[in-house]
């Protein structure tokens, strides 16, 4: 059970990741331009 909990955790944290890194990018970009 707490496998489950802590795929659910891992999956939501490499979301949270990826969704911050494609808002930092697109932060950098219009600043660059």
């Amino acid at each position: 059970m707490s496998v489950i909990i802590a795929a659910l955790i891992l999956r939501q944290t490499i979301t949270a990741v990826a969704v911050i890194g494609v808002i930092v990018v697109s932060l950098a970009g219009a600043l660059l331009v």
